[in-house]
């Protein structure tokens, strides 16, 4: 690697680490912001991204690493024990978000839904997912469900019983991508309850870091609970529930992440 090489991936380094570093001071991290930060013109900021789009998902794959890791260290206690697992790692998901409410705000609910606050061109089609880091936060969770299923820990429903129109959905993805391919026949069935517990866990911990529901059910963590419960249950591990709560409360109670 030459040094041109090495000081143009410093700079990637630095502009992601000072637009996070504006987001938690609860700035704007726009191009203009950024580059002001960093010395140098809006202009010269686009030598190293192309567009808004590219600025989002250099700031996103730095994200989606630091929540990936937090869950990994959540879950490393229960190698071997996907239940667990499951809930030390979506507990730790919604801790990071808890403490980084900026910067889940852009990325998960605002870069994934393809708004932008950040100023410049946005050409949304350059933004792949295979550079965001957003496939391989999805396959994180995916990879549990796959840990879930092959140990024949869950009651898969028989999926031809659904709604036309999911049944489709879901078995049309089977066939266009192969992603169930692992899963065996049951495929349609584990995906159904791969999306019913994202669902889940993605609506109560957006609810909670925009603040949208009462103070003292965020800081107890009831409704989070409840929903958690209510995903075991789905899974046929409702005996499990005290257990895997208190892995859960373990997590929440545990020293903070930067």
């Amino acid at each position: 690697m030459t040094r041109r090489d090495r000081r143009r991936l410093e700079t990637y380094d630095e502009i992601v680490t000072v637009a996070r570093d504006l987001l938690r001071r609860g700035d704007d991290a726009s191009v203009r912001a950024i580059a002001t930060e960093m010395g140098m013109t809006p202009s010269a900021l686009y030598r190293y991204v192309e567009s808004v789009a590219d600025l989002h998902a250099l700031i996103a794959r730095s994200v989606y690493e630091d929540v990936i890791t937090a869950m990994t260290q959540a879950a490393a206690p229960y190698d071997g024990d996907p239940s667990a697992k499951l809930a030390a790692s979506a507990t730790a998901f919604r801790q990071w978000g808890l403490r980084n409410a900026a910067e889940f705000k852009l990325i998960f609910a605002g870069l994934l839904s393809g708004q932008s606050d950040m100023g410049g061109p946005s050409h949304t089609e350059s933004t792949s997912r295979d550079h965001d880091g957003s496939d391989q936060f999805a396959n994180y969770f995916a990879g549990i469900f796959i840990e879930l299923s092959a140990a024949n820990m869950i009651n898969v429903p028989d999926f031809t019983d659904a709604d036309d129109s999911m049944y489709e959905l879901i078995v049309g993805r089977k066939r266009s991508s192969g992603e169930m391919i692992d899963l065996g026949s049951g495929g349609p069935g584990v995906i159904w309850l791969f999306q019913l517990a994202w669902a889940r866990l993605y609506g109560v911990v957006i609810l909670e870091v925009f603040g949208l529901i009462d103070r003292a059910m965020i800081s107890s963590g009831a409704l989070f609970f409840v929903l958690m419960r209510e995903t075991f249950q789905s899974l046929g591990l409702p005996d499990d529930w005290n257990r895997l709560r208190e892995i859960s409360r373990a997590v929440s109670e545990g020293p903070a992440k930067p």
